[in-house]
């Protein structure tokens, strides 16, 4: 399978070498040999062509002898290297040039072999270094994987920032199809704790097109009793990796039956704790082949596990003081609001409360409801008090 690089140049499948050898004999053993050990070949006599080669085509490794026609290997191999610095070389020498051989190793040349040729000592080399060349690029595959999904992680982390109480339990389940995505699984889940830490529930749950899920199935569980390998491990804040659920131990022979109940083969769960008590777990499955996942990635899924715990804790906290405001204002309506019979003194006019005291009706009001007073006096007093004046103060 081929990738591309650029424009049109592609680096071709596995175990493509080009030899560049201006001796016609040399080139046909090798090619013979090289075949009959399962590589493909291409030719070319000296620097010239190498580089129109390489213009369309880019093999896995160059073999490369020294002594070449115009320009010497040491100076071909130094422009293939300002082109593809990423393609091995090996340099073909004679005795006398041992020399010359070390000089190009250090411009980045991966090996040379000295001629005449030992078959099975170049084959060594040439294998030795393609899987040199296979975990190089292994390696910076996974840097840009892990350096795309820190940014993930991040962006991730950002919008929980920003998200209200209501929006939590959606924020999770996007999360965890983003992630499920990303990482290529087949189901994402967090599990949550009941309250008294006896029973789990399987609360959030993202699965690939395909896949079955299995939130309705896996409610009200209790992991301790039949699935204790797994729950002493999560209770001890561990990270229970699996990437081979066949795999498992004896004394993890209820997991394994449990597991591949579900078609799980692989599995990952990340405790989730909170306050130095574990609150649920953080877990990814593989329905579909055997998956390994390295610690770079499960340091960040950790931060996931983080970020989750985080945001249920605050929505657990302000759900708690919504009811708690709530019961306040029933009770202090409750408490505001007159009604029954009131016990009036028919003379005075006074209320009788609940402790046996008599109050004035404008005193017990006040304390009882949420009216407020403004005085006056009505026309009736008015005239009233007038009469009182005039009989007092006659004119």
């Amino acid at each position: 399978m081929a990738k591309k690089i650029g424009g049109d140049q592609q680096i071709t499948s596995a175990g493509k070498i080009l030899v560049v050898d201006d001796d016609e004999d040399f080139l046909w053993v090798t090619d013979t040999m090289l075949q009959k050990a399962g590589y493909s070949v291409i030719q070319a006599k000296n620097g010239e062509k190498v580089l129109k080669l390489l213009e369309k085509d880019i093999p896995d490794l160059i073999l490369m002898d020294y002594r070449l026609p115009n320009r010497n290997g040491l100076q071909v191999a130094a422009d293939v290297k300002q082109r593809i610095p990423t393609v091995p070389i090996i340099m073909l020498t004679g005795y006398a040039e041992v020399g010359s051989a070390v000089e190009a190793m250090k411009m980045g040349v991966y090996d040379y072999v000295t001629k005449p040729i030992d078959i099975d000592d170049l084959l060594f080399t040439i294998k030795r270094c393609l899987e040199k060349q296979d975990l190089i690029e292994e390696v910076e595959r996974l840097r840009k994987a892990l350096g795309e999904f820190e940014r993930l992680i991040t962006t991730i982390s950002t919008r929980f920032i920003n998200l209200s109480s209501d929006e939590i339990d959606s924020g999770i389940r996007e999360a965890l199809k983003e992630i499920g995505e990303f990482t290529g699984v087949d189901r994402s889940y967090a599990f949550v704790l009941s309250e008294n830490g006896t029973k789990i529930d399987d609360t959030y749950e993202w699965c690939a097109e395909g896949v079955k899920p299995q939130t309705q199935n896996l409610k009200g569980i209790s992991i301790d009793d039949g699935l204790s390998w797994f729950a002493k491990r999560l209770r001890n804040f561990e990270v229970v990796h699996v990437p081979c659920v066949a795999d498992l131990r004896p004394e993890a022979s209820d997991e394994k039956e449990y597991f591949q109940a579900q078609d799980v083969q692989s599995l990952l769960a990340i405790p989730m704790t909170y306050g130095g008590s574990l609150v649920g777990f953080l877990g990814f499955d593989s329905a579909r082949a055997n998956k390994k996942w390295t610690e770079g990635i499960i340091a960040l899924l950790g931060v996931v596990g983080e970020i989750f715990t985080n945001a249920l804790e605050r929505k657990r906290t302000e759900e708690a003081l919504l009811r708690e405001k709530d019961k306040l204002q029933a009770a202090l309506a409750k408490i505001k609001t007159l009604s029954g019979m009131l016990p009036i003194c028919a003379s005075c006019k006074k209320i009788r409360d609940d402790k046996g005291y008599w109050s004035q009706i404008e005193e017990y009001i006040r304390d009882h409801s949420e009216a407020q007073f403004s005085h006056g006096i009505c026309p009736e007093c008015a005239e009233k008090a007038m009469e009182e004046l005039d009989r007092v103060f006659p004119k």
